[in-house]
């Protein structure tokens, strides 16, 4: 008969190693120190990071994580490969396996592999727009108009590119590899755009061609930095900031997107005072889908689809207009969703005019909408 001394031994070891099992099946690190005491604490993984065929190699090329961190709490600066634009961190050399991010939990030692895109040649046709001062907004007489459409003067004292057409699928996929659109054809406008999948776009094509990046986040223009595009409202993220004098492509202003649609006109739309089947893409002449980019006419300026086809992304929080004269508005200062303008395939006359206004949260790809695009802008370089 065992005595109580070597009851308690046998029970200390098999209560041990059950919540030992229990722990790493879960995979619950925290639980683990917290029910097994401090021994583990001080315990490392190593990540390391393939360069997987580029030129150099990442600094620092490991990373440990010592517990109870899980995490790593930066990534390294990404290796360079001419010819190609880093892509984010994976567990398998050939992108198959899972990504791998400064939050992404360590629970071994662990390689991860660099990822690539090629860069290919995106040709972005840009129209110059001259600066000037124009009257924004819809009379009160206006057909369709809606009461955020406050007419004001604004002025914007620099003359600016903007995209001759709205982005394709062809040159989103090239960019970001990846093809979210309803209506497939290369020369669609790409549709069901994040905003934030909007200005990942920019920055990823401003490094392609030696521009200087637009937007930066948490202290970095480099995409690669700013993790997974979030499917939610993300605070980092919506407090992304225009650089300083930039030369990179970015989101027109709401107030450069009116300025260049009505291309001097002041009438509802830039063709005139009422819409027809050469203006623009809507729902009457549709068919129910989006069309090739440029094939109805252009404005006075040169400019394709800025009715109708997909609405499209600009850079401004939704907000109630400022009374009086601007100069070169950006938006409200904070809100919950940014602004899109020039209506779809899918809407009615109404909403394709040159003044209508409407908005989404930027994490929202508009689901079964199929009907949200964008076109770039970019400025003069000084």
């Amino acid at each position: 008969m065992m005595n109580n001394r070597r009851i308690s031994f046998y029970f200390v070891i098999v209560a041990s190693f059950a919540l030992c099992t229990t722990c790493f099946l879960e995979g619950d690190i925290d639980e683990f120190l917290a029910k097994a005491g401090k021994e583990y604490i001080g315990n490392s993984f190593i990540v390391t990071f393939n360069k997987n065929g580029g030129d150099t190699e990442a600094n620092p090329q490991t990373k440990t994580v010592t517990l109870p961190a899980t995490t790593i709490d930066t990534l390294p600066i990404p290796p360079t490969m001419t010819g190609y634009v880093f892509n984010g961190w994976n567990t398998l050399a050939n992108g198959s396996g899972d990504v791998f991010t400064a939050t992404t939990t360590v629970k071994t030692n662990i390689t991860v592999y660099a990822q690539w895109w090629s860069i290919q040649p995106v040709t972005i046709e840009m129209v110059w727009i001259p600066a000037g001062t124009f009257e924004m907004g819809s009379p009160a007489t206006e057909p369709g108009r809606n009461d955020d459409e406050t007419q004001h003067w604004v002025t914007l004292s620099h003359g600016f590119y903007m995209g001759k057409y709205q982005v394709t699928q062809e040159q989103y996929h090239v960019v970001m590899g990846n093809n979210p659109s309803y209506f497939r054809g290369d020369n669609r406008p790409v549709e069901g755009i994040r905003w934030y999948e909007a200005i990942v776009f920019c920055n990823r094509l401003s490094m392609a061609e030696g521009l200087s990046p637009a937007y930066k986040i948490s202290g970095s223009t480099d995409p690669t930095y700013w993790g997974t595009v979030p499917i939610t409202s993300n605070e980092i993220w919506n407090a992304v900031t225009i650089v300083p004098d930039s030369t990179g492509y970015r989101l027109p202003t709401e107030a450069q997107w009116e300025y260049a649609c009505r291309a001097g006109t002041t009438t509802a739309y830039n063709t005139g005072t009422y819409m027809n089947t050469d203006t623009g893409w809507y729902n009457l002449n549709s068919n129910d889908m989006t069309h090739e980019v440029g094939l109805k006419l252009p404005n006075a300026w040169g400019l394709y689809d800025m009715h109708g086809n997909v609405w499209e992304w600009c850079w401004d929080w939704y907000g109630t207009y400022m009374s009086g004269t601007q100069i070169n508005p950006m938006g409200a200062s904070s809100g919950t969703a940014r602004v899109f303008r020039g209506g779809s395939w899918r809407d009615t006359i109404l909403y394709v005019r040159s003044a209508s206004r409407d908005r989404w949260t930027p994490n929202s790809r508009s689901g079964e909408y199929q009907a949200v695009g964008f076109r770039l802008s970019r400025p003069i370089a000084e």
